[in-house]
């Protein structure tokens, strides 16, 4: 089983927009252990950095702020409290 995948025209148009990397888990049995590392890595990020809500003037200051805790998390993930790997490594800024 691979990672491959059979996208749609209107996927890939919807990725192209947003400058988004897809990449899929492997199917099965042999992959049933990453989608819940990739959701742990988000509820981590979430839980410690969108509760409560941020409050900011514009996109732009709400990307800032993302990109700092990136940066932030990314220094620890050699640590026990560390999530993993750098966001930045998986996902844009934030747009509109």
């Amino acid at each position: 089983m691979s990672r491959a995948r059979v996208e749609t025209d209107r996927w890939i148009a919807f990725k192209s927009h947003f400058a988004i990397e897809s990449f899929y888990c492997r199917p099965g049995i042999e992959g049933a252990h990453e989608k819940g590392g990739v959701e742990g890595q988000i509820g981590y990020f979430r839980r410690n950095h969108f509760t409560p809500v941020p409050e900011v003037e514009s996109l732009a200051e709400l990307n800032e702020l993302v990109e700092q805790w990136d940066r932030h998390d990314g220094a620890a993930a050699g640590s026990a409290r560390g999530p993993g790997p750098s966001m930045s490594t998986s996902r844009t800024s934030v747009r509109c």
